[in-house]
């Protein structure tokens, strides 16, 4: 078999694999044809109902079930439309109500999407186990998988409903969460089995500071949500999957701790991938990144500058580019961790081929003795909250500046011609919440992989449309008869 066709089937399997997403709950109707759409499905559901139902809904019960039938119907239809036939969301049966839920998640909830099965509008398996970060503290309870039914797509062709017709409602869905791990809450000895520290969400009441980042998420999300991204190239990547949360974790109830923004499209795509297949306002993509970011945060932790030059290529027996990378891991591994470390961290197994650990641990803490005051101490999740807050300042001042950007942990991506603009901002912004100067640097960009299985060329924009233009729309489909199902 040659190449081109090994990658080919590859890339069918790809294409054939049901791609799952957990419910979000946050889409609501924008323009009548969406409207009419939920009405009618509603308008059939509560007939349907109205037999077996002792008593009648008040009405914040009816807006309640309003909002979950439309919540999701327009959810299976957007992942239908955009991710393939076999695109679907899952959904965690719960008998409690956490923070993490979506609000459009009620007790009757399962028995809303059971009753748009029965009638034919969602495609509905149960059954299927789930062990997420966030169902994990709910007992990892039995997952129900629900996808758009040929039916209600014959429904959404005649009222020609796509992304356009919905918008997100930010406030249905927590985006600032807390977890912990099971370390802190059981012991050394709890690990799943890929070996890394199980995590747990933790529930938390509300105080000026989660106040004030919710909105300042809420903000960067509507602002995402119209910003001018594209996707070229190839149909493996949804673009319109935008939606930020912050992560915030140790269970610090202070919210100092982490912080760093995911959920992005963007966020788990290599750097190559993001330069091939992103483009923002129309243009490739640059991407500016902080050097050294928390060796620098720990110095101005400290109330000191510091030194001038690479943090990492300075300390002694760094002599190769491979080297200076893995010394990033061991610095950060020192950093975050909260006890005398045992082996070397993973990634480093070049120094070890030199010199052993304790060697390498000497030298780092020689060339910056400020390691050895905190090491063992856990001070990097504190340093990780403060980039993530200059960071959080940096994506809003450069999204309510009109341009798209797209964060990275502690880099943005930007328009190629803006490199140097979102340069200057993000030096400004460290500057503003640190009182010392950073390093800031326009990366190289990598060299393109050339692909053989997806050769498409097309742009796949998110569109918004104006209030003329929408006007138009539905002036066209409101005069369409009324959509009738036999």
């Amino acid at each position: 078999m040659g190449l081109a066709m090994v990658v080919q089937t590859f890339g069918d399997w790809i294409l054939s694999m049901e791609i799952e997403l957990p419910f979000d709950g946050c889409l609501i109707a924008k323009t009548k044809p969406a409207s009419d759409l939920v009405a009618y499905i509603v308008a059939d559901y509560l007939t349907n109902e109205e037999p077996r139902r002792a008593r009648r809904r008040n009405t914040r019960a009816h807006a309640q079930l309003v909002a979950t039938i439309q919540a999701f119907i327009l959810e299976v239809v957007l992942i239908r439309q955009e991710e393939g036939h076999d695109g679907c969301i899952f959904i965690t049966a719960n008998n409690r109500m956490s923070r993490y839920l979506p609000k459009t998640i009620t007790l009757e909830a399962d028995k809303v999407y059971k009753e748009l099965g029965r009638l034919g509008w969602l495609t509905v398996k149960l059954g299927t186990k789930y062990s997420t970060e966030f169902n994990a503290a709910l007992g990892n309870l039995k997952a129900t998988t629900l996808a758009a039914s040929d039916k209600l797509m014959a429904a959404v062709e005649h009222y020609r409903i796509d992304r356009r017709d919905t918008r997100t409602d930010f406030t249905n869905s927590e985006v600032i969460r807390l977890s912990d791990t099971e370390k802190n809450r059981l012991g050394d000895a709890v690990r799943t089995k890929a070996g890394t520290k199980t995590t747990y969400p933790v529930e938390y009441d509300d105080t000026p500071a989660t106040i004030a980042a919710r909105k300042t998420m809420n903000a960067i999300n509507g602002l995402l949500e119209t910003a001018n991204v594209a996707i070229v190239g190839t149909r493996s990547v949804n673009g319109n999957r935008r939606k930020l949360i912050r992560q915030y974790g140790c269970g610090d109830l202070s919210f100092t701790k982490q912080g760093r923004m995911f959920g992005g499209f963007w966020i788990n795509m290599s750097k190559r991938d993001r330069q091939q297949f992103i483009r923002l306002d129309g243009e490739e993509i640059a991407e500016v990144d902080f050097g050294q970011m928390y060796p620098r945060l720990l110095y101005n932790h400290f109330g000191q500058q510091p030194p001038d030059g690479d943090m990492y290529w300075c300390i002694d027996g760094c002599e190769t580019e491979d080297m200076r990378d893995a010394l990033k891991v061991f610095v950060n591994a020192m950093l975050f961790t909260d006890k005398f470390m045992v082996g070397a961290p993973k990634g480093t197994e070049v120094l070890l081929a030199v010199h052993d650990k304790e060697w390498w641990r000497s030298a780092i803490v020689e060339a910056h003795p400020l390691l050895a005051e905190c090491y063992g101490e856990g001070l990097g999740h504190d340093l990780q909250w403060q980039e993530s807050q200059i960071m959080t300042a940096v994506t809003l001042r450069l999204l309510e500046s009109g341009m798209a950007a797209l964060p990275v942990h502690d880099a943005m991506l930007c328009p190629k011609p803006k490199g140097n603009l979102v340069k200057t901002i993000m030096e400004e912004e460290y500057h503003k919440f640190t009182g010392f100067h950073g390093s800031v640097k326009i990366a190289n960009p990598p060299t393109p992989r050339q692909f053989i299985a997806d050769t498409s060329t097309e742009v796949l924009p998110l569109v918004t449309l104006g209030p003329a233009s929408q006007g138009d729309r539905e002036g066209i489909r409101s005069s369409s008869p009324r959509f009738t199902v036999k």
